[in-house]
């Protein structure tokens, strides 16, 4: 969901909002599309087109109305002083992007290259003229429009069940944001001696009163333990011994994931009579390390967090399930501080009420594109059952960690790429376990626990009979697609087969001319290892197996001219095939 169609969404929902998006504004005022714009005229006129229509935009606003304006992602124009300026970002913001309705912006780039070359000016323009992140979803999800709207909304529903949030010398100074989140019922504010100024920070505590401030000591001879007495809690480090002052108090140990024992025996030896909690913060490498971390939790779980991190965020989900009924359980609206693994507000939004035993997810590596937390969330709403997102890798499944997933509350999973084989051969090797119809390639893509039994199917022919239904015609090409092979033989059985490393036909065939249709299978992680199909081919159609926006199938079809194909609906009628497999059993 980008800009456009959350001010559409927002609108349906809310009629006190009027959204504008500047791009189609700039269109109807010149008179052409931004594609022509931009071909014909040049980007540097472009912008002038954007300022001028914004201006135009701003005089037409009245005062009886909310004005949501969409700028586009290069916009650096001038805005009004009076306005809140919110960066909406995606989690795939980093991966890159292929715009099928632009003109290439370097003729020497891939579209993703020329997005990529001016994505961290971007980011830094962003972040400093912006006075709220909001991180929307991958997908369309049905609840994205009304969190967002419910937010940034005069008097938001709320509150939404206990969470944290860390400040820094920009977002105290924040009102808007402020003031939003006291009323959607923040438990405590962390001030950090690193991050904030003392003065900033005194008259910030004389604001919002000391119940709410959390004062975290991150500083050797920092200013914190000045302001103890105008706090409710205190975070101490347990590096730096006990804790001075007799003030309530958290213990807690930033390290690393694989020194667990001796930071729990550091926090029993520094504890004292106003320890009223335990923090372990630690950067986890491993399911081994988490499933450790998870272990120290549950043995207090009334006393003790819980926060794994790392760079990547991979352990979101952990904390978004299990931070819920944790002492300390910290929020972030968007990138924010870069601490990944803090859950979304979005997330805590939709689950922080829900009262949940088991969870749905949708496992593989990478999964941090993917939309079946946003397509699911309905289908597993109705039952009150979380819908997450957890990298597992071929090794995590060869070690048992399905196993401890459905231990900690894992009944559904959607099985992505690359590890389908993996978990076909998990199941056939666990008693108890069942695969039910086709499994194309000795793969799987759903998974049920039930009973202390193992259900698995492949609902991936399903969506690509659909994907294809009304396009095969002529001479078709797939383009990589090995894991695919049988799915794709079964609607295609004259398709010829391509080798995406080599460029060569599979097996004894012999390369066609030219195709018709291509069908694209190849993901953009393996981008830098394959070969771009022959200049000459010039199909018609370009069928991709991918849903993302930085799919080589994009760049490919936009290359060639070709018509594009979103593997959208091929996810959609195997997502939907696996709420009828879940169902059924």
């Amino acid at each position: 969901m980008g800009k456009t169609t959350l001010l559409n969404e927002v609108g349906k929902l809310d009629s006190e909002f009027i959204g504008i998006d500047l791009d189609a504004e700039v269109a109807k005022r010149v008179g052409k599309s931004i594609f022509e714009i931009f071909e014909m005229e040049g980007e540097k006129q472009f912008r002038r087109y954007e300022e001028e229509t914004l201006r135009h935009c701003l005089a037409n606003c009245t005062d009886e109305k909310d004005y949501l304006i969409a700028l586009g992602a290069g916009y650096q124009g001038e805005i009004p002083d009076s306005s809140v300026v919110i960066w909406i970002q995606r989690s795939t913001d980093v991966d890159g992007r292929t715009f099928l309705d632009r003109p290439d912006w370097s003729r020497s780039e891939l579209g993703t290259e020329a997005y990529m070359s001016r994505f961290p000016q971007r980011q830094e323009y962003y972040k400093k003229i912006s006075d709220l992140e909001w991180m929307v979803p991958e997908g369309v999800h049905s609840q994205s429009a009304k969190s967002f709207l419910n937010f940034i909304k005069s008097n938001p529903e709320g509150p939404y069940g206990d969470f944290d949030f860390t400040l820094d010398n920009k977002s105290i100074e924040n009102s808007f944001l402020i003031h939003r989140l006291i009323q959607l019922g923040i438990r405590r504010f962390e001030i950090r001696d690193d991050l904030i100024e003392e003065l900033v920070a005194k008259k910030f505590m004389e604001r919002v009163g000391a119940e709410k401030i959390l004062l975290s000591c991150r500083t050797v001879n920092g200013w914190g333990p000045k302001l103890f007495e105008r706090v409710g809690l205190v975070d101490w480090p347990a590096e730096w011994g006990k804790c001075p002052e007799e003030v309530d108090h958290i213990l807690s140990v930033h390290g690393k994931g694989n020194q667990l024992k001796s930071y729990s025996k550091l926090l029993v030896e520094n504890r004292t009579s106003f320890t009223v909690g335990f923090k372990l913060a630690l950067s986890v490498e491993s399911f081994e390390q988490l499933a450790e971390g998870h272990k120290w939790y549950l043995e207090d779980s009334q006393r003790r967090s819980f926060l794994p991190m790392s760079k990547e965020g991979r352990w979101q989900w952990y904390r978004q399930l299990k931070g819920i009924s944790m002492q300390l359980h910290f929020l972030r609206l968007g990138w924010g501080l870069g601490v990944n693994d803090q859950p979304l507000f979005f997330s805590h939004h939709l689950y922080s009420v829900l009262p949940f035993k088991e969870f749905a997810a949708v496992i593989g590596d990478p999964i941090h594109h993917s939309w079946t937390p946003s397509f699911q969330y309905d289908y597993f709403a109705k039952h009150a059952i979380p819908v997450v997102g957890i990298k597992l890798t071929e090794m995590d499944v060869d070690n048992g960690f399905l196993n401890w997933l459905h231990e900690i509350g894992l009944k559904f999973a959607a099985v992505t790429s690359p590890i389908k084989k993996r978990v076909y051969d998990w199941v056939e090797n666990h008693k108890n376990s069942k695969v039910i119809g086709e499994a194309y390639g000795s793969s799987v893509n759903t998974l049920l626990w039930k009973g202390g039994e193992v259900a698995a199917t492949n609902t991936d022919a399903v969506g690509f009979q659909a994907l294809v239904a009304e396009h095969v015609a002529g001479k078709v090409a797939v383009w990589g697609g090995g894991g695919t092979e049988g799915i794709i033989r079964e609607s295609i059985p004259k398709a010829i087969f391509y080798s995406a490393r080599s460029g060569a036909p599979r097996g004894d065939r012999v390369s066609m001319e030219e195709p018709d249709l291509v069908v694209w299978a190849v993901g953009a992680q393996h981008l830098d290892s394959i070969q771009w199909p022959p200049k000459h081919w010039k199909p018609g159609v370009v069928i991709d197996l991918n849903y993302s926006e930085n799919s080589p199938g994009r760049e490919y079809a936009k290359k060639s001219g070709a018509e594009y194909i979103s593997g959208s609906e091929m996810f959609k009628h195997q997502g939907l095939a696996q709420q009828q497999f879940w169902e059924l059993q």
